[in-house]
């Protein structure tokens, strides 16, 4: 039966894995030059400001971003210990 301890280890599990969710389509947006930004929030217009004048940086940003949601999926694939 499991206790409240694989409960909360399950729950964190699956929110990890629906942020990544939202997180890696943004990263496809961020790297899209040709894709419609927001203006809104101010991530958006951070990284509009920072594409204009470093969009090197932008593009590591990125590209260390996906390395970490690889690394996030391929061990949220792995069952936990049972500890």
């Amino acid at each position: 039966m499991p206790n409240d301890y694989d409960n909360t280890i399950r729950e964190l599990r699956s929110l990890a894995a629906a942020m990544l969710d939202k997180v890696e389509p943004f990263l496809d947006e961020v790297t899209d030059e040709d894709t419609h930004r927001c203006t809104g929030c101010p991530w958006c217009r951070m990284l509009t400001a920072l594409r204009q004048d470093r969009p090197d940086l932008v593009y590591q940003f990125a590209g260390q971003t996906r390395a970490a949601v690889a690394f996030l999926r391929a061990n949220l694939a792995q069952p936990p210990d049972a500890g």
